[in-house]
């Protein structure tokens, strides 16, 4: 709904990320994955919001799920996000 999150960013809000898809079975599947998943709804934003500079720099994880291969790939995926 790009022309929602285009009018929340100009009414001053901050637009933070959290994931674009919520397919667990993908977006949890490596921890690739999940920066890809990051990466897609930031570039929907910039998109969005027309502002190519955009980087929200606050991502939280979808799901919240707490199974091992999960959160294995979470704490993968947090550092190279991080290092992002």
């Amino acid at each position: 709904m790009p022309d929602i999150v285009k009018r929340i960013y100009e009414e001053g809000h901050y637009i933070a990320n959290h994931g674009y898809s919520h397919t667990y079975s993908s977006i949890y599947s490596s921890p690739q994955a999940v920066l890809d998943e990051y990466n897609k709804c930031n570039e929907a934003v910039k998109k969005a919001i027309n502002r190519q500079e955009y980087n929200s720099h606050l991502f939280r994880f979808p799901g919240g799920l707490v199974r091992r291969k999960i959160c294995n790939n979470k704490e993968r995926s947090k550092r190279i996000i991080i290092a992002k």
